[in-house]
């Protein structure tokens, strides 16, 4: 396998993690990341030196990156969303794959046109979506696989993620200023842990409840309830909270409940996985068989070095980093994957029309369907652009 040559763009919060993960891979020895691209040249070489990695070359132009380097394979834009079409338009103009933060674009019509362009360009266009590949989601999944016979069909899926304790400022001030925001910042997670563990997409939004200052630190919506519908009659729903305090509450971590027609498979706090499943024909009535397990962090050693350890509570989500950027680059080198796995920017558009979707039902207040065909989202994207619906504004001039 051809070692990958990876540039970053974005030196920011998230990509402290991230970019430790891709050192991580180099150390494995396949891919190279070979250039740090920012604004601010200081930050730069600040983040080089926390790195280890001060020889690493650093540019302030994209442009001249993208024309520097020979044999570019990938570029990670690790950056915010309103950047996301701009420049990943700017890197497939040059035929090189490239990887976006979720989500994927500010706006529904701009992610169709940035996945239009890569299909028409023969490149990959990718979302780092890291949730699904959470240990706790991937236990999931191997858990649905091995006890589909006992369980049988799922009929319902839920997925919460709430916290009154946890000061999300801290770490991403910009939060406060937001008119949108805990919906598009980790709604679009849910959704496609939803999509993920369900194994197909969402086909409407049935109701969507947001609500905005419940801490008067946020402009935007700090508590969302979403209900949907999904292929196959599945219903489904997420709940995301950044001002809801609960008993059992252990930020950031997402709580899950799937309901089979002879069971439910559970996540709750700390990782337990409780999985149960049911005999209606057993003599002398119901019967239940449980059982538990911990899907807890791996705590690698590339996670564990001092400029992290202020982040260990968030362990079990940036982990997520390292099997994401695998997976991204073992598309982008060809290498088969299990279908499903890897996150292209055109399977990532029904995880970004759902959560626009959420905030035309709410603004409505009615129901909203999501097309499942790339072709068909045009309709869609033009009424949310009526409406004005972009995360976390709507750009200005459109």
């Amino acid at each position: 396998m051809r070692t990958l040559k990876i540039a970053v763009v974005g030196a920011g919060f998230w990509a402290r993690f991230q970019v430790r993960a891709w050192l991580e891979l180099q150390r494995e020895g396949w891919v190279q990341l070979v250039a740090l691209c920012g604004r601010d040249l200081a930050k730069l070489k600040a983040f080089t030196f926390e790195l280890g990695t001060p020889a690493l070359p650093i540019y302030t132009d994209l442009e001249y990156l993208l024309r520097e380097i020979p044999d570019l394979g990938l570029v990670d834009l690790i950056t915010t969303t309103p950047t996301h079409y701009p420049l990943a338009q700017q890197v497939l103009a040059h035929r090189i794959p490239v990887i976006v933060q979720k989500p994927m674009a500010q706006t529904l019509s701009h992610a169709v046109t940035m996945v239009k362009n890569a299909k028409q360009l023969g490149v990959p266009l990718l979302v780092h979506e890291d949730f699904r590949w959470q240990k706790p989601f991937v236990t999931l999944k191997q858990l649905i696989a091995g006890h589909a016979a006992r369980l049988g069909t799922l009929v319902d899926i839920r997925a919460e993620f709430e916290s009154g304790g946890e000061d999300f400022l801290r770490g991403q001030p910009y939060f406060a200023e937001q008119r949108r925001m805990v919906n598009g910042e980790v709604g679009v997670h849910l959704i496609d842990i939803l999509r993920f563990l369900a194994g197909c997409n969402v086909t409407r939004v049935t109701s969507a409840h947001l609500h905005a200052g419940v801490d008067g630190r946020y402009q935007g919506e700090d508590i969302a309830h979403v209900t949907l519908d999904m292929e196959g009659g599945i219903s489904a729903a997420y709940r995301v909270a950044f001002s809801a305090a609960r008993k059992d509450e252990c930020p950031p971590q997402t709580f899950v409940r799937m309901t089979f027609q002879n069971g439910t498979i559970e996540l709750a706090a700390d990782y337990e996985v409780t999985i149960t499943q049911l005999d209606r024909r057993a003599e002398g009535g119901i019967t239940r068989d449980v059982k538990t397990l911990r899907a807890s962090p791996d705590a690698a050693a590339w996670t564990q070095v001092p400029a992290l350890r202020d982040y260990q509570s968030w362990l079990g989500q940036w982990e997520s980093c390292l099997p994401t950027n695998r997976s991204c680059a073992e598309y982008v080198l060809g290498k088969p994957a299990p279908p499903g796995t890897t996150t292209t920017g055109e399977d990532n558009l029904n995880v970004l029309a759902t959560m626009f979707a959420a905030y035309l039902a709410h603004q409505k207040d009615t129901r909203v369907r999501i097309p499942d065909a790339l072709e068909d989202l045009a309709p869609l994207a033009q009424e949310l652009d009526d409406a004005r619906i972009g995360y976390p504004e709507f750009p200005a001039g459109m």
